[in-house]
């Protein structure tokens, strides 16, 4: 484990502290023992995307038109891939563009795990947000400005405890609580898998992981000791 300061957290509670890791971007830390079942923080969302909200926007139909029929394929082509790219390009430029001043300050801070060195809208919008099916029965996805930077484990010790489970927020706010009792240092981690994901063989975790979030995941199950 990396040993942090106080003066290290760029975002910090009584229960824990956001900062930079050598490896990993932004990391959440415990600043004491945490017992289970523990709620950290009650995140509101930064950014909002609904699919109803870009329906009626010509460039989204076209590029849906295009990569319609991918959408069975498993592993996705390269064609499909680059559709995928700049949907989500698409998106995050029309969401973005509604945000307010500091709104935006805090997304651009954001993390791009597809381009860390020339960050892209699109590619912070596919590294932070969280799915989301609202409550009208629309998909859509969700990015926070604390919450988003969480890393991942397959042996997560938090979890958001909304009715649907690890993304299963009731409503757009995430609540973050300890999945266990969690040591004064320790790094604290949920799954970007679902639960049925999490059951998986470590090269079927990875593999998933590698496509979605463009990362080998390393936590002590996919490497042991």
């Amino acid at each position: 484990n990396v040993e942090f300061a106080a003066d290290d957290f760029a975002y910090s509670t009584a229960d824990f502290g956001v900062a930079q890791h050598p490896l990993r971007g932004h990391t959440w830390v415990a600043r004491k023992k945490l017992r289970a079942g523990r709620v950290l923080l009650r995140d509101e969302p930064l950014l909002v995307f609904r699919t109803a909200d870009h329906l009626g926007d010509p460039v989204m139909r076209e590029l849906q038109d295009r990569v319609a029929p991918y959408l069975g394929a498993q592993p996705y082509p390269p064609e499909a891939v680059a559709l995928f790219d700049r949907i989500a390009e698409r998106i995050a430029e029309r969401e973005f563009s509604q945000l307010s001043a500091v709104a935006k300050r805090r997304y651009l801070a954001l993390a791009d795990a597809f381009a860390p060195a020339a960050k892209t809208l699109g590619g912070r919008y596919k590294t932070n947000s969280f799915a989301h099916i609202f409550a009208d029965g629309y998909e859509g996805a969700i990015v926070y400005d604390i919450v988003s930077r969480l890393n991942h484990s397959c042996a997560p010790n938090l979890a958001s405890t909304g009715a649907r489970g690890i993304h299963g927020f009731a409503d757009a706010t995430a609540e973050v609580a300890a999945l266990r009792d969690v040591a004064e240092g320790e790094e604290l981690f949920i799954s970007y898998l679902t639960e049925d994901d999490l059951e998986k063989p470590t090269s079927a975790r990875r593999a998933l992981l590698q496509s979605k979030y463009n990362f080998l995941c390393g936590c002590g199950r996919c490497e042991p000791g």
